[in-house]
C-alpha cells in the first residue's frame, strides 16, 4: 500500500463533530478530491492539489458553518455551488483533509505493534480476501481483508465501535488522479465573503 502512486477510498471515520462519510481519491503526492458528509451538518466537496486547496459546502454546510442561522441562510444563497480556497493545515480544516494522507499513514507504518491472525476467507467488493485480525498494544481490535490473487492490496479494514469507529474500503489502486482547479469563475473571494456580513 505505501507503494501506492494513487487509490480511492469509501468509508466512516470519526471526527470531532461526529462521523465523516467520505468518498475521496488521492495520491502520494496529497493531492485529493471527493467529497465528505458530515453528521447534521451536510456535505462538502475538497479539492487539494500540491499545496493549493478548496472547499465547496452543500447549503447544509454553509448554515453549520455560519455563526447564526440568518449569516447561515445569506451564505447558502450566495455561495452555494462556489469553491472557497482554504489553508487545508489550518485547524478549521484539518479533519476535512486529514484522510487525504492516507498513502503516506501505510507509508510511515513502518514500527506498528500491532499483532496478526490470520481469520476467514471472506469476499469484498467482489475481491476475494483474506481476513487479518488485528490487536494493538491497547487491545483495542480491528479487521483487514487483504487481497488474495493479485497484488496484496487492502482491501477494506474496520476498527472501533459507534462514533469512534473506522470503516475504509479501498480501490482505483495507481488510477491517475486527474484533479484541475476550479475555474475562476466559481472560485470565492474570501474578501467578498467577509464583505457578505
Amino acid at each position: 500500500m505505501a507503494r501506492l502512486a494513487s487509490l480511492s477510498v469509501d468509508g466512516t471515520l470519526p471526527g470531532r463533530g461526529g462521523p465523516m462519510k467520505l468518498h475521496l481519491t488521492m495520491d502520494k503526492a496529497g493531492s485529493c478530491e471527493g467529497t465528505i458528509g458530515l453528521q447534521e451538518a451536510g456535505e462538502v466537496q475538497i479539492l487539494r492539489i500540491g499545496k493549493d486547496a478548496w472547499i465547496k459546502p452543500d447549503q447544509r454546510f454553509w448554515q453549520a458553518m455560519a455563526n447564526n442561522p440568518e449569516d447561515g441562510r445569506v451564505a447558502a444563497e450566495l455561495f452555494t455551488g462556489k469553491y472557497l480556497p482554504v489553508d487545508s493545515t489550518d485547524s478549521d480544516y484539518q479533519d476535512l483533509f486529514s484522510a487525504c494522507g492516507l498513502i503516506s499513514s501505510f507509508a510511515n507504518d513502518t514500527e506498528s505493534d500491532n499483532t496478526y491472525t490470520k481469520g476467514r476467507t471472506h469476499t469484498v467488493e467482489t475481491v476475494r480476501t483474506i481476513q487479518l485480525k488485528t490487536s494493538d498494544s491497547s487491545g483495542e481490535v480491528g479487521d483487514m481483508y487483504i487481497a488474495s490473487r493479485g497484488k496484496p492490496y487492502v482491501i477494506s479494514m474496520e476498527k472501533g465501535t459507534g462514533a469512534s469507529a473506522t470503516r475504509m474500503t479501498f480501490s482505483d489502486f495507481d488510477r491517475p488522479l486527474a484533479a484541475t482547479p476550479p475555474s475562476a469563475e466559481l472560485v470565492i473571494d474570501p474578501d467578498s465573503l467577509e464583505s457578505a456580513f
